[in-house]
């Protein structure tokens, strides 16, 4: 699969992408957002202070936004906006990912079974299992994913 390079809007730090919900339904699941050296100084920024994550990403009416918060080989957080009624279509991620709702509702599908999340919930999507997410009202979501193939014993 070929990665996808995207460039910010003017006057954006790339660290912030906003998409809409149609990029997600054509675009396949793994896709590489490549950034600039902006986001590796607001990544740098975050480092030692205290920050409310609700305060770091804003909403886009009819987008998802995604700002990336750490990014290391053995793992990512990324922190998503998204309006009301956006989502990402159903896929798999080869490692677990635990989702965390700072503000708002959304349905999260995990290999056909809906949850509905509210704001302070969390939910792990288990590896290689298909999952979905659409937002019940606008919402903001921490996403951790864990690099890493061991299993729990």
């Amino acid at each position: 699969m070929q990665p996808i390079s995207l460039v910010a809007s003017e006057g954006r730090c790339p660290s912030l992408f906003s998409f809409s919900s149609s990029f997600y339904r054509s675009v396949p699941i793994p896709y590489t957002v490549y950034t600039m050296e902006c986001d590796l100084k607001a990544a740098k920024a975050l480092i030692g202070n205290v920050s409310t994550l609700a305060d770091l990403i804003d909403y886009q009416d009819g987008s998802v936004v995604s700002r990336t918060i750490i990014d290391r080989d053995v793992g990512t957080v990324t922190l998503f906006a998204f309006d009301k009624g956006e989502g990402l279509s159903e896929h798999t991620a080869p490692f677990d990912a635990l989702v965390y709702l700072v503000e708002g509702s959304a349905e999260i599908t995990i290999s056909g079974k809906r949850h509905e999340l509210a704001a302070g919930q969390m939910i792990i999507m288990p590896a290689n299992d298909p999952h979905a997410l659409r937002a019940l009202t606008r919402y903001k979501m921490v996403l951790v994913m864990i690099r890493s193939n061991e299993k729990e014993g």
